[in-house]
């Protein structure tokens, strides 16, 4: 009997390690399957975070890396006037863009004069301004940069001339009386531009002293002088010179043709 019971014991103890040994191995089996169910739970939960998914709604919006298209339409456009005109300006753009331009003409600071305002472009994609080029502007060519937003904020902008000339000086023939004998009045109204300092150089021919009159334009470039002819004025059709002075003090002239009679 003692025999049999040492016999039992290695038994025993074999069974136990194999039992021990199993839990083991069952134990980290199921730890195994949590952490790989951890990881795989991690993962599309980050992808998911509300930051990613507005990165990927904007890449996807479909706007051109390009830019907005922005085109001049040159003949409903006149990007030419003198100091004080106006030139007009109409673009193709995206549909409700807002629109806007900045001109310098040459100066220090950009022109904020009546018409360059902010357009917003139709449903078709038109927008257009009429505008006063600066009194004070310079002639030459000036670039205009036009600049189209979109209401996301995406802005593009696009670069053109516009060219400033000294101003015309036309008469006003139905106003004007430039025919007379001598100490009779004459008169000479001209058109120009607006509020402009303008001169008159008189001429009465051979041997007659000259004179000089001043005037200044108004809101309507409208300059006008009356003189009268001296009774010493010789006969003949003689040149008038008018000047008209730009505030920068740039000027143009022209010549008129004075007819005194015998």
């Amino acid at each position: 009997m003692r025999i049999g019971t040492k016999r039992q014991q290695p038994d025993t103890g074999k069974v136990a390690m194999s039992g021990l040994a199993l839990f083991l191995i069952i134990c980290l089996f199921l730890l195994s399957g949590c952490s790989g169910s951890a990881k795989s739970n991690d993962h599309p939960f980050t992808l998911g975070t509300p930051g990613d998914q507005g990165e990927s709604a904007t890449a996807g919006a479909g706007t051109p890396s390009s830019g907005i298209p922005i085109v001049v339409v040159q003949d409903q456009s006149t990007l030419s006037a003198y100091p004080g005109g106006f030139m007009n300006m109409t673009v193709t753009t995206a549909p409700f863009a807002v629109c806007n331009f900045l001109v310098y003409y040459g100066l220090s600071t950009p022109s904020k004069t009546y018409g360059i305002v902010p357009v917003t472009a139709n449903a078709e994609g038109l927008a257009s301004w009429k505008w006063q080029v600066d009194s004070a502007a310079h002639t030459g060519n000036w670039p205009l940069k036009i600049t189209a937003t979109l209401p996301g904020g995406q802005q593009s902008s696009q670069t053109v001339n516009v060219t400033v000339t000294l101003p015309p000086i036309g008469v006003v023939s139905s106003q004007s009386i430039l025919t007379g004998a001598p100490k009779s009045q004459l008169r000479l109204v001209i058109q120009t531009a607006p509020n402009v300092n303008c001169a008159l150089l008189l001429n009465f021919g051979a041997g007659s002293n000259s004179k000089t009159l001043k005037a200044r334009t108004g809101s309507q470039g409208l300059a006008s002088w009356n003189w009268n002819i001296p009774k010493d004025a010789s006969p003949g059709v003689w040149p008038l010179t008018v000047t008209v002075t730009l505030q920068d003090g740039e000027s143009t002239a022209i010549q008129v043709n004075e007819t005194i009679q015998s």
